[in-house]
């Protein structure tokens, strides 16, 4: 694939994760009105479902602005270092150019600094 065909597609990558995230973000706030307007047994249930909602739109954000500025030609390493969510951001710099020169432990026993646990 030629540089200016991968830079393409990157940049098509970034707008589909842009609508993926809208969309998902749009069922976000579906299940808060729900959660509001229901008699909801196990409200805390309800609360932990809408945050993996929420932190899978953070992540397709991340994802997204990564494959956009890989298509305008940005230094991956400091696009990789730019991403807001360490696990996410360890995980994308185990395969990053500067890979080989990195210890990435990419099976946490407990979260990064900067990190929230959602779920057990």
């Amino acid at each position: 694939m030629t540089p200016d065909r991968t830079r393409a597609l990157l940049s098509a990558f970034a707008a589909e994760l842009a609508d993926v995230a809208d969309g998902i973000e749009g069922l976000s706030d579906l299940i808060g009105r729900l959660i509001a307007a229901e008699d909801v047994i196990d409200r805390s249930d309800a609360l932990l479902r809408a945050q993996a909602i929420d932190a899978l739109v953070q992540r397709c954000r991340a994802l997204g602005d990564v494959a956009a500025g890989a298509a305008t030609g940005r230094d991956l390493d400091v696009l990789l270092d730019a991403v807001p969510l360490a696990e996410l951001a360890g995980r994308l710099k185990a395969w990053g150019p500067a890979a080989e020169t990195r210890s990435v432990n990419l099976i946490h026993t407990r979260p990064l600094p900067g990190d929230v646990h959602l779920f057990d």
